[in-house]
């Protein structure tokens, strides 16, 4: 309906990819590009690439040095970097995780329930693994990326990708394609704490092994300075944060509460002023999630580490300062999993508040409802509706690795017919 009355939703980008439009948005290209190309003119200016860059030319280019790695691959294939050639193979990528999705649907029942599927489980599992790929390409954070241009897309295609090998059984490949991950968005780099303390030696460890050569090529690419740098850029965008309403965190949150900063214009060269209280209190719920993702004490049960991985997953990103709209594209293969799981459980569990509770967070998540920026008095909070939609992803998810949801332990299989 929105698409129809021409307003912008997952269907509304979805019809442009179908029609094979020529889409040169860039996002991210444009500040990477330029960031390369800085590079390419200062070869011998190591340590000055975020100080000329980002600080002076004020080019939001917020990302780490070893996100130019695959780009700089592309060049040495022969590529000219462009925004529509990206784009292309964004659309590629884009398609391929909505695919993963449903094959993500496919997999699951298999490692929930011992023994057989019976054909009712076996039909429920067919028309997951069918519809999920369509509900991924509606779900507008995920398609979103791929719309403005945005290397997002690539991370939420490694991340449906780990959770297919986690589930497949392949530690290893799954901490291989989070250390691509953490090349492109670092702060998933606390994986390696939270896998060192649930005891994931092969995914810690393969972890450990891809991002330590993925650094030690961009070290070399881009000089050791260039990377310490970083960390300065890292420490601004936690003290300022972003005001814009997309910003879906608790410090976009505190930005609006305050009003501190520009609320309904994205300020493409201009960052919010510091507020000690705002940086407090975004710090703190940072502090709390981090706490209680490493602190979490996780039931038995066969699927349990792979709920664990994905609630980790979503804390570090919703734990962010800054957590803007497409990066919660990580949560269609989450709540595919959630629809998933409610379906094995959901007869043992007799718990049909629980699927409503699902299908409206996943409707708030899906839905740009960005007239809400408009909403009088204290109902401009609900700007933040994205961010309340992660929230209960979270609590779900925590309910799932605490055993809250009437799944069986992994060693007693379900009675046939049980799951349908």
């Amino acid at each position: 309906m929105l698409a129809l009355a021409g307003q912008q939703s997952g269907a509304w980008i979805l019809r442009g990819i179908v029609s094979n439009e020529t889409l040169e948005a860039a996002d991210s290209w444009n500040v990477m590009i330029v960031a390369l190309e800085w590079l390419d003119t200062h070869p011998a200016a190591d340590g000055s690439l975020y100080r000329e860059v980002f600080f002076e030319q004020q080019h939001k280019f917020q990302y780490a040095p070893t996100s130019l790695v695959p780009l700089d691959a592309l060049r040495l294939m022969g590529f000219e970097l462009t925004p529509l050639l990206l784009n292309n193979l964004n659309r590629l990528i884009l398609l391929a995780s909505a695919l993963g999705v449903g094959a993500l649907c496919w997999l699951l029942p298999k490692r929930l329930i011992k023994g057989p599927l019976d054909a009712d489980t076996r039909r429920a599992r067919l028309l997951l693994a069918v519809a999920a790929p369509g509900a991924a390409l509606l779900f507008f954070p995920l398609i979103y990326g791929y719309h403005i241009g945005q290397l997002q897309v690539w991370i939420n295609a490694l991340f449906v990708a780990a959770c297919i090998a986690w589930v497949s059984g392949h530690r290893a490949t799954t901490g291989v394609l989070i250390g691509l991950v953490c090349m492109l968005k670092p702060q998933f780099g606390l994986f390696l704490i939270w896998g060192a303390l649930r005891r994931e030696w092969r995914f810690t460890i393969a972890l450990l092994a891809t991002g330590t050569l993925g650094l030690a090529l961009s070290v070399v690419l881009y000089g050791f300075g260039n990377h310490l740098a970083y960390l300065e850029v890292l420490s601004f965008l936690s003290r300022h944060g972003e005001s814009y309403w997309a910003n879906q965190s608790a410090n976009g949150l505190m930005q609006r509460i305050f009003q501190n900063g520009e609320i309904h214009d994205f300020g493409g060269d201009a960052f919010p002023p510091f507020h000690a209280v705002i940086y407090a209190v975004s710090m703190l719920v940072t502090v709390a999630f981090l706490a209680g993702i490493f602190r979490l004490r996780r039931a038995e049960g066969e699927g349990v580490p792979f709920f664990d991985f994905m609630l980790a997953a979503l804390v570090f990103t919703a734990a962010s300062p800054i957590a803007w709209e497409h990066h919660y594209g990580i949560l269609a293969p989450i709540f595919a999993v959630m629809a998933s799981v409610w379906i094995l459980a959901a007869p043992r569990s007799g718990r049909g508040w629980l699927g409503l509770a699902l299908c409206l967070a996943f409707l708030i998540a899906a839905l740009p409802l960005w007239a809400l920026q408009y909403a009088p008095g204290l109902l401009h909070l609900l700007m933040s509706h994205l961010y309340f939609a992660a929230l209960f992803a979270l609590a779900a998810l925590w309910g799932l690795v605490r055993g809250r949801w009437g799944l069986p332990p992994g060693d007693t299989p379900l009675a046939a017919g049980e799951a349908a």
